[in-house]
């Protein structure tokens, strides 16, 4: 492939990427492309031969070339995987650590894009990291500011991706993450043999993800379902992790009638965030089982790491195989009960 022909195909393929043609469309015609780059047919028709045996285009006959709408992978082995997760959080620091072990077991480099801050900043890492050649993705989706339409686009690319934890992607990538069901009722079993009947779940404001809103969910469920007293408490998200008293919880838990309580916390951040404004006659139990939060005297729920990394290869690895075959799955994982020293 001339150079220029290279450079024509990458173009393309960035304005393919970057939402300019989206799958389904028609995209200029050879003769078009030509004009735009000055270049011959014959070097136009090898850059578009290219793509197409890529997957990414199509041609049809009446209607011209239009970008694929049907998803592709990469195939062969996984060389390098790009783990898109925020290094602030210990929780995603504690399950990066666990996925590179995982990629050097399975002769792969792991690459950590660390620097995003929210679904935007995620959004461009992940266009960067596409169009730098990266085929394996690993997203700790942040928040709903993610475009499911770039995620999508990168599947029409050969992008294979994995959603871990925070957001449920749809049909464009598998999921991995807790059976969070499971959780919520291992946790609430473990307060009833402590001898708690009354129930707290605390939540947090300003953060709208799955896995916390499908946690919620299941206490709520399990609560009517058993018939246990219960009522909820949400914490500022922007505020978890700095030190000091929650006064929110100070005020909640004084207007509440003395009778012990169990909270319930959507995971160890929250946990040890609400714990100091609590009364001594409430409990915590929370999903997450960190050492700092059983040091704290929390009962967790832990997060079953390695598997979780290994799933993640595991899931990557099907896409690749299975190719336009491929249908979108969740992996559900449980995890186990720990109580504080």
């Amino acid at each position: 492939m001339t150079q220029l022909t290279e450079m024509i195909r990458q173009q393309l393929f960035n304005d393919i990427l970057e939402g300019r043609y989206k799958p389904g469309e028609r995209i200029p015609t050879e003769l078009e492309t030509a004009g735009r780059f000055d270049a011959s047919r014959v070097t136009v028709r090898r850059a578009y031969a290219a793509l197409e045996e890529a997957g990414i285009i199509v041609r049809r006959k009446r209607f011209g070339t239009i970008v694929s709408d049907s998803y592709t992978a990469a195939t062969g082995p996984i060389r390098t995987v790009a783990a898109l997760m925020p290094l602030g959080d210990p929780f995603s620091r504690d399950f990066l650590e666990t996925l590179c072990r995982e990629a050097a077991d399975q002769d792969a480099m792991a690459v950590v894009e660390p620097g995003a801050r929210n679904g935007l900043e995620l959004n461009r890492a992940a266009l960067r990291l596409a169009a730098n050649g990266i085929r394996d993705l690993v997203v700790w989706g942040l928040d709903r500011q993610l475009d499911a339409g770039l995620f999508a686009r990168l599947r029409v690319l050969g992008v294979n991706l994995v959603f871990f934890d925070r957001i449920l992607p749809g049909p464009f990538a598998d999921y991995v993450g807790l059976d969070n069901r499971d959780a919520i009722e291992t946790l609430l079993n473990a307060a009833v043999a402590d001898g708690f009947s009354e129930f707290v779940f605390i939540g947090t404001a300003g953060l709208d993800v799955d896995s916390n809103r499908e946690r919620c969910h299941y206490f709520t469920e399990a609560c009517i379902r058993r018939g246990f007293r219960h009522d909820f408490l949400e914490l500022p998200w922007s505020e978890i992790g700095h030190p000091g008293i929650r006064p929110e919880c100070t005020a909640f838990f004084s207007g509440r009638p003395p009778a012990p309580c169990a909270a319930i916390c959507v995971n160890d951040s929250v946990a040890l965030a609400a714990v100091t404004g609590a009364p001594g006659n409430c409990r915590f139990y929370s999903v997450d089982g960190t050492p700092e939060a059983l040091a704290a005297g929390i009962t967790g729920y832990t997060q079953p790491m390695r598997k979780m990394a290994e799933t993640c290869f595991a899931a990557l690895n099907s896409q690749r195989r299975a190719g336009r075959k491929w249908h979108a799955r969740e992996y559900r994982l449980k995890g186990e009960l720990r109580r504080p020293c």
